[in-house]
């Protein structure tokens, strides 16, 4: 199946997937993560506007307060892009920690 990014019209090489991909961690979480939906069933993780508004911080300020409510799905979105930081930048430290192991 040829990827395309959302701006272009003709499918990508490998290599402009990659670029892209270190680059937009949008579009690496919508074309390479997947998400199990409430069926159970292997799906791609789409981000909703919030989570988008979300990365978009993440990306543009090196300290962030996120006050949310439970179910919006911030768990799932921090751990791609804790997935996207440590392929795409250098020397980069994750840390996730739940408080019950039930939470994970």
């Amino acid at each position: 199946m040829a990827v395309r990014h959302p701006n272009k019209r003709r499918a990508l090489s490998p290599a402009e997937k990659l670029q892209i991909c270190f680059s937009d961690p949008v579009y690496f979480i919508e074309t390479f993560v997947w998400a199990i939906d409430k069926t159970g069933h292997k799906c791609r993780f789409h981000l909703n506007p919030e989570q988008k508004l979300l990365l978009d911080g993440l990306k543009h300020n090196k300290y962030n307060i996120i006050s949310k409510s439970r179910q919006l799905g911030i768990s799932y979105v921090m751990c791609a892009y804790s997935l996207w930081l440590a392929i795409t930048k250098p020397e980069s430290t994750c840390f996730l920690i739940a408080h019950t192991e039930k939470a994970t």
